[in-house]
């Protein structure tokens, strides 16, 4: 019987759904230009447009106080780098060079990611790989990570809770014992649910002969947006490319 932590993981939510071939389309390009912060200044305010997607993503997952405050989070400091950052010294100036560069770069990046595992199924994502004719030997063992990432962090945090209640913790007596009582299950935990997801996979055939599915994978109208904007930065970085 699958817990409910696990099953909130697996379970579809309602909202936009993206093709899987679109999220990882999108997911490198937010890591490649708002990470990366890849074009510089010549896409400063394009960088914004591609920062809407992954908030719209949120809200209409359902976790609209979440999207909305991450947003205005997004917003202040957008708004204090472009008006009043050469008006503060050089020490808070630095200041928020950080916290904003990380407000705005890995924010909407992991929310990219977590919409991206939180959306797609294995069934989904291994059936858009082989319509792109992508090998078997990168969809089984990537297969298997969608699976891995909600079983590791349901056991890591079963680990941490039993831990509580053993008073084993950086601030309690047995502070010494942390990492030992911690890190190790955790690392232990997280071999053995690897190694029993990759054998089923391997007993399920993921990678012989022909297979079928009944999982709906194809391009819709958000996807052709997201592509369309994504694109659109591609584009105006080779442009900023040739014009340097």
């Amino acid at each position: 019987m699958m817990s409910d932590e696990r099953r909130k993981w697996f379970i579809k939510p309602k909202g936009i759904i993206l093709d899987p071939r679109t999220k990882l389309f999108l997911l490198f390009v937010m890591s490649f230009f708002v990470l990366g912060r890849a074009g510089g200044d010549n896409l400063k305010y394009y960088r914004f447009i591609l920062c809407l997607i992954p908030f719209t993503l949120l809200f209409f997952m359902g976790e609209k106080i979440k999207a909305c405050l991450w947003f205005a989070l997004y917003i202040s400091f957008l708004g204090i780098d472009i008006f009043l950052a050469d008006d503060f010294e050089v020490v808070i100036q630095l200041f928020f060079k950080i916290v904003g560069d990380f407000i705005m770069g890995f924010i909407p990046f992991l929310i990219c990611s977590k919409y991206a595992i939180k959306t797609t199924t294995v069934s989904e994502y291994a059936k858009a790989m082989r319509n792109m004719h992508v090998p078997a030997m990168i969809i089984v063992p990537t297969s298997v990570v969608f699976r891995l990432l909600p079983s590791a962090i349901e056991e890591i945090k079963a680990i941490n809770h039993v831990m509580k209640m053993r008073g084993v913790s950086l601030s309690g007596m047995k502070r010494k014992k942390f990492l030992e009582y911690r890190f190790v299950p955790v690392a232990s935990c997280t071999l053995r649910i690897g190694e029993e997801l990759s054998i089923s996979a391997l007993t399920k055939a993921y990678g012989n002969g022909k297979r079928t599915s009944v999982s709906p994978v194809g391009f819709s109208f958000a996807d052709i947006v997201v592509f369309i904007i994504c694109i659109g930065a591609v584009v105006l970085w080779f442009m900023g490319i040739i014009k340097g």
